[in-house]
C-alpha cells in the first residue's frame, strides 16, 4: 500500500498481506501508481515477474473511500500508456 499519510501506513501494518510504503508524494494516475509500486516491489524483492498486486483507489482523489480496483500482473502492461 503506497500512502502519503504516515498514520495510514502504520494502520495498514495490521492487515495480513499488505506492505505499507510511505511516499512523500503520489502521482494521480493509475499507471503511475502501478509503476511506482511495481518498481519498489521488484527492487525490494517482494515481487517477481508474474506476481499480482491489487491497486485500490478513489476515482475522485479528493473524496474519502475507494470505488476503483485494479489487479495488475507484474511484468505485463495492463494500463493504457503503461510499459510493455
Amino acid at each position: 500500500a503506497i500512502c502519503v499519510s504516515p498514520q495510514a501506513a502504520r494502520s495498514l501494518t495490521l492487515l495480513w498481506g499488505v506492505t505499507p510504503i510511505e511516499a512523500t508524494s503520489l502521482e494521480h494516475s493509475a499507471a503511475s501508481i502501478v509503476e511506482q509500486a511495481e518498481a519498489w516491489g521488484l527492487r525490494e524483492s517482494v515481487l517477481t515477474t508474474g506476481s499480482r498486486m491489487v491497486v485500490m483507489a478513489s476515482s475522485q482523489w479528493s473524496s474519502a473511500g475507494h470505488d476503483s480496483m485494479l489487479v495488475h500482473t507484474v511484468g505485463q502492461c495492463s494500463i493504457a500508456g503503461g510499459k510493455d
